[in-house]
């Protein structure tokens, strides 16, 4: 790989976010990174919060089909808005065609042309629609694992076995991917982790410019009998 001609910031972290994709590509076996399929958000600017203690929210677009049990409704009423006292987030109990009904009661209620959304809680992700995990890509990156523990529960032994995920930024820009809390992957030993921290990192000098992502999971055998 040719070095560029340094001088400057960009160029730098231009030329080491290289070298960790090479690092990567010539020494880490290609893996699969599973996530799950996005859903995006719909919203509106025309809700209606009932009576208080009715907990029902109306819009002409709420319908069977795009709104479930299960999903959480944010009201964002902005502070110049029509009236920010109902805004917050609140699980969706039931569905009906133009209203659905939540868990708990309006903090005022009877409040008309409320900006609002719906979303699920993991990401988006509706296990209705999506209830499968698909495969994003193959493609180099580095699992570390911790070496196995065994943690006494109340119904037996449990063995666990943390992992670091290390991830170049240059292969998943160049993918289009972004890793997400959630999405899941296989280590050496064929056992499937599922990512429960991720974040960029190794931020090249003061810029914005990450050159990782690292990530942490862990597997855990329930109740294993130890000899």
């Amino acid at each position: 790989m040719a070095q560029p001609t340094f001088g400057t910031d960009t160029q730098d972290a231009v030329y080491n976010l290289a070298r960790i994709e090479d690092y990567h590509r010539l020494n880490c076996p290609s893996r699969v990174l599973y996530q799950k399929v996005v859903q995006a958000p719909w919203e509106g600017t025309t809700g209606i919060t009932s009576a208080s203690a009715a907990k029902t929210f109306s819009d002409t677009g709420i319908t069977t089909t795009n709104t479930r049990a299960g999903m959480v409704l944010q009201i964002r009423e902005p502070a110049d808005g029509t009236d920010v006292r109902d805004n917050g987030d609140y699980e969706v109990i039931s569905v009906a065609t133009g209203s659905v009904v939540v868990d708990r009661v309006w903090p005022w209620g009877s409040l008309t042309g409320l900006s609002f959304r719906f979303y699920y809680h993991d990401h988006h992700y509706d296990p209705a629609t999506s209830p499968a995990f698909v495969q994003t890509a193959s493609f180099p990156f580095v699992v570390m694992l911790n070496p196995s523990e065994q943690r006494l529960t109340k119904y037996g032994f449990d063995r666990a076995r943390d992992a670091i995920v290390v991830m170049s930024a240059k292969i998943l820009t160049d993918l289009g991917i972004t890793p997400h809390i959630g999405d899941r992957f296989k280590d050496p030993q064929g056992n499937e982790h599922e990512i429960q921290e991720m974040r960029p990192a190794d931020f090249w000098q003061n810029s914005s410019v990450p050159l990782r992502w690292v990530g942490a999971s862990d597997v855990t055998h329930k109740n294993v009998v130890i000899a």
